[in-house]
């Protein structure tokens, strides 16, 4: 009796071993305040997690991923989540954006990460594409913005033209530009994912070019606090700014928004596979749970 007891505890131990490897995936969820999926066609703006965002300022549908062309190299189904992705937001020629007050959806986190899959227009000289942002110039509530340069003409700050930057201010009134060195070739399909740690004012960026295959790519970018915009300011997506300026807006296709209140791991990402329970646990309880010979 006392070596089935024993033989119990043991199992009992290595089942609550492995059970502990799959808490970082639930904190994963747990830390997410937004996901828009744009599968639903009669309503782009309705999300999965967190607040519906309203079309303003012009037309973005939902429409189906196409077998070739722009968007064709999304994932389907999403990695991490193994959920089936078949459609995506068009924005088409900047003619609109999707919105939200903060105010009313909470989504005013000052450390966070942010992930799409987007496909980038022609774009012209004139204007920067914002893929997503917290950034109202209207009432000093600029935080944070993701952006691509404009392809031609003036690039913001340092940054070269098709780079890949962000915008971030501390006091919500100003303009600070990162670049975060990586030259995305517009037509082309990519993941994106930036995060940022408000204690440690440090950036991170992974991208990785979907119609390539290319390896995902990472690297790390001091900056400075973020303004916390609190319960004013927007969260865009396809623009930053007041909903009424037309400039500045995303030229192309975004899909698989998310935005988390965490910094996430790479194993965390929506183009990360999940890690598996480690399968040599899982032998060891089981080994553990086999009835063992009496010696004689």
């Amino acid at each position: 009796m006392n070596g089935q007891h024993h033989i119990l505890r043991l199992g009992a131990i290595a089942a609550i071993a492995t059970a502990g490897l799959l808490l970082p995936v639930v904190a994963a969820d747990a830390a997410t305040l937004g996901y828009w999926r744009f599968e639903n066609g009669a309503d782009v703006g309705e999300a999965t997690i967190g607040p519906d965002v309203s079309v303003t300022g012009g037309a973005v549908s939902s429409i189906a991923i196409p077998g070739t062309g722009g968007g064709s190299d999304y994932f389907n189904p999403v990695p991490q989540t193994s959920a089936s992705n078949t459609q995506m937001a068009n924005f088409g020629s900047s003619a609109g954006q999707l919105g939200v007050s903060i105010g009313a959806s909470g989504l005013n986190a000052t450390t966070f990460t942010v992930e799409a899959l987007f496909t980038a227009g022609a774009g012209n000289s004139t204007y920067n594409n914002y893929l997503v942002s917290s950034w109202q110039t209207a009432g000093n509530d600029r935080s944070w913005a993701v952006g691509l340069a404009r392809p031609s003409g003036a690039a913001p700050g340092s940054t070269s033209n098709n780079e890949l930057f962000v915008l971030h201010d501390d006091d919500g009134s100003g303009t600070n530009v990162l670049g975060t060195g990586q030259i995305i070739t517009r037509g082309e399909d990519y993941y994106v994912g930036i995060a940022f740690d408000q204690t440690t004012t440090t950036w991170t960026y992974y991208l990785k070019n979907l119609t390539t295959d290319s390896t995902l790519l990472s690297g790390t970018i001091s900056g400075a606090a973020i303004h916390d915009p609190g319960t004013d300011g927007l969260f865009q997506i396809g623009r930053i700014g007041p909903e009424t300026t037309t400039t500045n807006r995303w030229n192309g296709l975004i899909d698989e928004v998310r935005f988390s209140n965490a910094v996430l791991s790479e194993s965390q990402l929506l183009v990360s596979v999940p890690e598996p329970a480690s399968l040599a646990l899982l032998g060891l309880g089981g080994m553990l749970m086999l009835p063992r010979r009496r010696g004689h």
